[in-house]
């Protein structure tokens, strides 16, 4: 009797991930299975090296949505990565001046609200994208559709 499991060997060396950004879609269809392969998939991720903060976690709600989603991620850090200003709203002076007003992102005079907070964004697009959807074959033909074309826009 065999005593090893099944699947890939372990990589020979330690691989260092303290540089990437990855991003996870997972769908929220199958819940109990779904939370225990992204709890997995973050737990492999921070074992070589990559840093907690550059992992990104987003969720949309089956599998079918999966691929849109990815597309969208991967866009949306291209474009965040290219921005050069420090806020969300880009450095726009919306009160019309050269002087702060109560619409620029410093305004002189703040009565009630808050400063607003200077977001620090990536500079870097993901470095890769893992989508997690999980399909429980029926008695239809519900999973070959979505299987096939899930499979297909993700590739």
């Amino acid at each position: 009797m065999s005593t090893t499991i099944k699947g890939p060997a372990p990589a020979p060396t330690q691989l260092d991930g303290s540089g990437l950004r990855v991003a996870i879609v997972h769908s929220r269809w199958n819940k109990t299975v779904i939370d225990a392969l992204v709890a997995g998939t973050v737990s492999t991720l921070k074992a070589q090296g990559v840093k907690e903060s550059n992992i990104a976690v987003q969720s949309v709600p089956g599998s079918f949505e999966l691929p849109l989603a990815c597309s969208k991620v991967i866009s949306g850090s291209h474009v965040q990565a290219g921005a050069t200003a420090t806020d969300l709203l880009g450095g726009l002076n919306l009160g019309g001046s050269s002087t702060p007003s109560l619409m620029s992102p410093h305004p002189t005079s703040r009565t009630a609200t808050p400063a607003p907070m200077v977001a620090a964004m990536p500079h870097q697009p993901f470095d890769a994208v893992i989508a997690i959807g999980v399909l429980i074959k029926g008695a239809t033909m519900h999973f070959e559709y979505i299987s096939e074309t899930v499979s297909h826009a993700l590739i």
